[in-house]
């Protein structure tokens, strides 16, 4: 039976001033939280602008929770926002003017001895004294919302993290700029590696041999976007880093730089753009993923967004002998900065949809149909536009955004499992009550995966949650759970 839990997959997109917009990636729309008002209520207001999103992942339901840093007046500061009332439930902070907020990701990682799966918030921190450089991150515990440790980057004297991407086996990938801010500046890929001896993230190695960035630049920086992608049949991780600048000597600046081994020299290295009558690229994000190219054929994907010739290029067939950069579509926006996969543990939702941040499109007030798209949406697996998203305030300058997993039943029964299994004895009525609920659960769980009724999962729902309700004491585990339950009927009716 497949199903999904569509209210909870949206996305947040942050802009110049300070608030977020709230997108609905089922209907690929602006959201409406107050829809008995006039007008679309589609913000999360907040005290400053935000440097960049990210959501929990795997512990938890995935987007339980957003983690939004953002530069103050007083330094930096990290909120935990409850993405259900949109309400910040915890925040971490900084007192010094001098620090700037990057990117933001939260990183999972194996310790080996245990083994157990931990989680850290990770926070890219621009002109702060880490062991006296001036650029690094810093790691925190995402459920506390407290600093473990803060690790410099010594490269980064004068240079800035811009953008964070996170891997699997114990793996950060950092893209970032070296030298002073008036360039010309290089582009550094940093691996970082979790230690189980050290019980820390540690600096594994770099490449800087691979651009320069000079300045004025063609267009704004808004990212120096990169993604990874891990090939669970052969084991290898893909890192891909756009290059804004690289020079192939041809008249065409602008490539997509891939590679297995971020210790080692960049292994492949494409065009984005190869109409030499198109306007040079200027490339500033990347999205890898898995695409249905067929009904059942998959093909492992990148797709580029280039900002200065407002388009989006796809290359195919990723890193084998195939690979085939398509030609360049216009976004019908301009200026597109970011981009994002909707991502979804189902294969019917896995990377279906692209989407395009544009930061500078036009509004038309007096025709909103013929506004630019702030948001282009791509169905992956034809690489077409499938929906331009408008309404968008131009001052706003829409820069990046970040999806929620399309979640399905199965999740929040896992959640529910995960959950019990971790509470204390003294959170029951009697230890063995952990037991009956594991047992419910597991009955429902066969019932998904086999062609049972609706009413018949609907029903074991229930009763689970009665269960709960009778059997639980701690009461704000006995609500979490119950909100599981509620969310996992929403999926079958």
């Amino acid at each position: 039976m497949q199903t999904r839990y569509q209210y909870s997959t949206f996305a947040y997109v942050t802009g110049k001033l300070s608030y977020l917009e709230v997108i609905d990636t089922e209907t690929d729309s602006l959201v409406d939280f107050h829809p008995y008002i006039s007008g679309r209520q589609s913000k999360i207001m907040l005290d400053n602008a935000a440097s960049a999103v990210a959501f929990t992942e795997n512990k938890i339901i995935p987007g339980r929770y957003a983690f939004i840093p953002m530069t103050t007046s007083e330094g930096l500061k990290v909120i935990k926002l409850d993405t259900g009332s949109s309400v910040p439930v915890a925040e971490f902070s900084i007192e010094d003017p001098l620090v700037q907020a990057g990117d933001v990701k939260v990183a999972e990682y194996l310790i080996h001895l245990v083994p157990k799966i931990e989680y850290d918030l990770i926070v890219a921190a621009n002109h702060i004294q880490i062991g006296g450089y001036w650029g690094g991150i810093l790691v925190l515990d995402p459920d506390k919302m407290q600093l473990k440790y803060g690790l410099p980057i010594p490269e980064l004297s004068l240079g800035q993290v811009i953008n964070i991407a996170t891997g699997r086996d114990n793996k950060i990938y950092l893209s970032t700029l070296t030298g002073p801010i008036s360039g010309p500046q290089n582009q550094l890929l940093v691996t970082l590696e979790y230690s189980d001896l050290l019980g820390r993230w540690i600096k594994k190695c770099s490449i800087d041999n691979l651009a320069q960035i000079s300045y004025p630049t063609m267009v704004e920086i808004a990212n120096l976007g990169l993604d990874s992608y891990y090939n669970v049949e052969s084991g290898e991780e893909v890192v891909c880093m756009v290059a804004p600048e690289y020079d192939f000597q041809i008249g065409k600046d602008g490539a997509l730089a891939c590679s297995t081994d971020t210790c080692a020299e960049f292994s492949d290295i494409k065009q984005v753009e190869t109409d030499d009558f198109n306007p040079d690229p200027y490339p500033q994000d990347v999205a890898i993923g898995n695409i249905e190219i067929l009904p059942g054929v998959y093909e492992l994907a990148a797709f580029v967004v280039n900002s200065n010739s407002n388009s989006w290029t796809r290359i195919r067939d990723l890193l084998t002998p195939n690979q085939y950069v398509e030609p360049t579509k216009l976004t019908r926006g301009t200026t597109p900065v970011a981009c994002e996969l909707r991502r979804s543990d189902d294969l019917a939702y896995n990377n279906d949809k692209l989407y395009i941040v544009n930061i500078n499109s036009k509004d038309d007030p007096i025709n909103p149909d013929l506004e630019e798209s702030d948001v282009t949406v791509i169905r992956a697996s034809i690489n077409e536009i499938n929906k331009g998203i408008t309404g968008i305030a131009y001052e706003f300058h829409p820069k990046s955004i970040a999806i929620t997993k399309v979640i399905s039943a199965q999740t929040f029964v896992e959640a529910s499992r995960i959950m019990i299994e971790d509470m204390e004895d003294t959170d029951f009525t009697t230890p063995s009550k952990s037991k009956v609920l594991l047992n419910k659960l597991s009955n429902i769980e066969i019932l998904l995966g086999t062609a049972a009724n609706e009413q018949a999962i609907i029903s074991n729902a229930e009763a689970f949650k009665n269960e709960v309700d009778k059997f639980v004491v701690k009461e704000e585990k006995k609500q979490e759970l119950l909100d599981y339950s509620d969310a996992l009927i929403k999926t079958i009716i």
